[in-house]
């Protein structure tokens, strides 16, 4: 396995690759497209997601668990319940 590990540590230098944990805002992106969002609710989602920043408290969820939570908290915020009660019942 360590092998392997280098393996890939070297194909990536070769290739210039560089890899990154996900953010908040990756899956953000993600979860505004599928709740079909107008510009008021990403920017409210957005503005959240910057909120969430500042206390690191919210460091100890999954970046994908706080984005969800945020476009659920914007489409409440913004009068597009309908994603929000679709999400909650999954």
């Amino acid at each position: 396995m360590v092998h392997w590990m280098l393996r890939s540590v070297t194909l990536q230098e070769v290739l210039n690759f560089k890899c990154f944990l996900p953010t908040v805002y990756n899956f953000l992106w993600f979860y505004l497209k599928a709740a079909k969002a107008n510009e008021n609710m990403e920017k409210t989602a957005k503005y959240l997601a910057v909120l969430t920043l500042m206390g690191h408290q919210q460091l100890c969820y999954w970046p994908s668990t706080v984005a969800a939570a945020l476009v659920i908290i914007a489409s409440i915020a913004t009068d597009q319940d309908a994603f929000s009660h679709l999400a909650m019942k999954v």
